[in-house]
């Protein structure tokens, strides 16, 4: 039994350093590497804010703790996120990217029973179970009268919130009322969690099965009666799960694994190893035979080995992610992909493994891994600073404060919650290392986790910004014990320490406040209103040939970009509906359109035929209408606002200012007070 002690305190250490160093690069180099700060306030701003805000969370837990209304004020909170959520499920359709757009194109296809993949999946075969998970419930949604891009919307925002609760659910289970209190406060606040939600792919769904295995796992663990193999074979159900919509959720299963022979007596280890693999791997192989009852069959010229990742994850000039540094650096996909079969790419990979350790040599890979936490770990935004809409068919307002050109402010309370979690995180890390207790034995499973997650690919697989986002609920539950447990600390301070202290926190505010003013001058903005740019077809346009496109536009807008070849002999025009035609000149046309029905038409004057670009998939609500007299043919084309705004409104800043001042002032009183 010592030897477990001192590996769980080991296990718990290694957390602690682990939130040191996110902490670290959140605190004081927040979205460095890639430039992903530009977007928020000066760092002190940030990090005197934080530590006022982090104090008045400490003091409204003990009052809201023995509240008479807190009952009244949860129901508020909650019946204001469904108004919210239900809103923005309406208001927030569009698509991101490459990921994003084959994922929705899929649903599409199995929604209208096509039982062909499209070849993105042969290359990212790990998002076959979302597809298929989400493809069932979607098909459920539409029945009560919903568009796709809604019902995407929808399906999404029930998993977040499903998992949401489960946090919160955990914390009840372990008795700990006033983390449950935070924790509520806190992710109700923390807007990662809603906007990841209009991104359709496995981050959301994968972390929904995550957290219901883990609390049913916790469940088991303190259950006494019959019925918690009940949630035992529940928990292994769903974490097989998380592994089908996000293979990098196997790490939960290795957590589950290492729990079980850590926290349990030898002879119950191995029943419940019994019961859980077996129900885990049952679950896996009922998944295959769904991949196969949806014809999924694989191109295996397009398929990637898992070194192409891990090359990915350890290449000096992309700094572990996907984009390269600089000009010079080669794509690394164009590198692999350029060989022909998955053994040949298998052994180039192989081959960039062995020359990037050699070449960087230990410094160099400690270098490449503080460079890969600070590109994952350090944005309290968790993955959604970077995204914005390229294909929609319709444009509201609420865009530009979500994942447009002035959410600065909104990212920057997220930062701010970010680092109050780290803090959080790291108290409770330091009191499980140093005083194992029953808490200790239930808490494994989620520390294992966020460290698997970590380490996985800080040190070995590629890094995303959105990556820790399938851990990101754990740390926040842990996070909130540990607020809880300082909240419950009596601290006296001293008056000559006190005063200081507030007046320098007071200095850091004003300063950062001055520094940040940068922020709210006008800059130059480009957001897409209306479009689908993303060819995957082709089709030929005959001599004489012309065809047309007719789309609705709810948003004034100020450039159209057309993506169509280099050819003199296309004629290319925009018609707002009873207005003449603009004439389109290589592809691009700068003019002020107001909202409106606009057709965009090209011909073919020329005397052979001419291939054009286009979108072809099943219909789909953020496409709009495909070309006349086409079912599935999209023109490939974006319409734009070019316009300038201000990233941070100066009311905004100032009205922050007053409120930390107010915060600071009181807290400086409270403290007082107690002395």
């Amino acid at each position: 039994m010592k030897i477990k002690n001192q590996i769980q305190r080991v296990i718990y250490t290694l957390a602690f350093v682990i939130g040191v160093i996110i902490f670290y690069n959140a605190c004081f180099y927040p979205g460095q590497i890639y430039g992903d700060n530009r977007s928020l306030p000066d760092v002190l701003l940030i990090i005197c804010s934080a530590i006022v805000l982090f104090i008045s969370i400490l003091r409204f837990s003990n009052f809201f703790n023995k509240f008479k209304y807190r009952k009244v004020i949860y129901g508020i909170v909650i019946a204001l996120q469904i108004v919210i959520q239900g809103y923005l499920a309406f208001h927030m359709i569009g698509v991101l990217g490459t990921d994003d757009i084959h994922v929705r194109l899929q649903i599409g296809k199995l929604l209208q029973n096509k039982y062909s993949w499209l070849p993105y999946f042969s290359y990212a075969p790990n998002n076959i179970g979302v597809v298929i998970f989400a493809t069932w419930c979607v098909r459920f949604i539409k029945l009560l009268g919903f568009s796709t891009g809604v019902a995407i919307n929808i399906f999404n925002l029930v998993c977040i919130d499903i998992a949401i609760i489960c946090g919160w659910i955990t914390l009840k289970k372990l008795k700990h009322f006033k983390a449950a209190d935070i924790y509520f406060v806190l992710v109700n606040c923390f807007s990662p969690l809603v906007l990841m939600a209009f991104i359709m792919y496995a981050d959301v769904p994968s972390a929904m099965f995550c957290i219901l295995g883990i609390t049913l796992f916790i469940f088991y663990l303190k259950g006494k009666e019959k019925i918690k193999y009940l949630w035992l074979v529940l928990s292994a159900f769903f974490i097989a799960w998380a592994s089908f919509t996000k293979e990098n959720a196997i790490i939960l299963l290795i957590a589950a694994i290492l729990t079980i022979l850590l926290a349990l007596k030898p002879k119950k280890a191995i029943i419940t190893l019994g019961i859980f693999l077996s129900v885990f791997g049952i679950t896996s192989a009922t998944q295959q035979t769904l991949k196969k009852a949806d014809n999924f069959q694989m191109i295996k010229s397009m398929n990637f080995p898992y070194t192409y990742w891990i090359a990915l994850g350890l290449n000096p000039g992309t700094n572990g992610t996907w984009k390269p540094n600089s000009p010079s650096i080669p794509d690394p996909n164009s590198d692999t992909a350029r060989f022909a079969t998955k053994e040949e790419k298998n052994r180039h990979d192989v081959y960039l493994i062995k020359k990037e350790i050699h070449e960087m040599g230990f410094r160099g890979l400690l270098g490449l891994y503080s460079k890969k936490a600070n590109e994952q770990y350090s944005m309290g935004t968790n993955g959604v600073e970077t995204k914005s809409y390229s294909t929609r068919s319709s444009y509201f307002p609420i865009y530009e404060y979500l994942y447009g050109n002035k959410r600065d402010f909104l990212f920057f309370i997220d930062q701010i919650i970010w680092l109050i979690f780290l803090i959080g995180f790291i108290i409770e890390t330091v009191f499980l290392a140093r005083n194992l207790n029953e808490d200790g034995k239930f808490l494994l499973i989620l520390s294992l986790f966020i460290i698997g997650i970590f380490c996985f690919h800080i040190c070995m697989w590629e890094v995303q910004q959105r990556y820790g986002f399938i851990a990101l609920l754990p740390l926040i539950i842990m996070a909130c014990l540990g607020l809880e447990k300082i909240s419950m600390e009596k601290v006296s301070v001293k008056q000559h320490v006190l005063l200081p202290s507030t007046g320098v926190i007071l200095i850091g505010l004003v300063l950062g406040t001055i520094n940040s003013f940068p922020l709210t001058n006008n800059t130059q903005s480009t957001e897409i209103v209306y479009g689908h740019n993303f060819p995957t077809d082709s089709i030929e346009l005959k001599p004489g040939e012309k065809i047309t496109e007719s789309n609705t536009v709810n948003t004034w807008f100020n450039r159209v970009n057309l993506n169509v070849p280099n050819d003199k002999k296309l004629e290319m025009a925009i018609q707002r509906k009873n207005s003449s035609d603009i004439k389109i000149k290589n592809g691009v046309v700068k003019h002020y359109f107001p909202a409106g029905t606009y057709n965009i038409t090209i011909k073919n004057n020329g005397t052979k035929p001419i291939k054009i670009g286009v979108l072809k998939s099943s219909p789909l609500d953020v496409l709009g209408n495909p070309i006349s007299g086409s079912k599935e043919n999209y023109l490939c084309y974006n319409f734009f606002q070019n316009k300038k705004v201000v990233p941070i409104s100066s009311v905004d800043l100032y009205g922050w200012l007053i409120l930390m001042m107010i915060l600071l002032w009181s807290n400086y009183l409270e403290i007082k007070s107690n002395e």
